[in-house]
């Protein structure tokens, strides 16, 4: 199963984020990229993975979500470990 998005996913150019989203919409944005770096890990796109948890982390962070942030680092610690061992 793949995310809805551009037909070549693999070309990075063709995933930039929104680049204006209104305050109110960056907590959906944030739980989106939460949701697809879970995904990403599922189908073993690991730079994906990284990649989208790490904008979660951001975005939660900047809007004082310190549960999600919190939550969201210990998915990005398991990651981490993945990649270590």
């Amino acid at each position: 199963m793949r995310l809805p998005g551009p037909k070549n996913p693999k070309n990075k150019q063709n995933l930039r984020p929104v680049a204006k989203v209104g305050l109110g919409n960056r907590g959906s944005l944030a739980y989106c990229y939460w949701n697809w770096g879970l995904l990403a890990r599922e189908q073993h796109d690991h730079d994906m993975e990284s990649e989208k948890l790490t904008a979660a982390l951001d975005l939660f962070t900047e809007l004082k979500m310190p549960r999600e942030r919190d939550e969201v680092r210990a998915e990005l610690e398991k990651t981490t470990a993945k990649t270590v061992n």
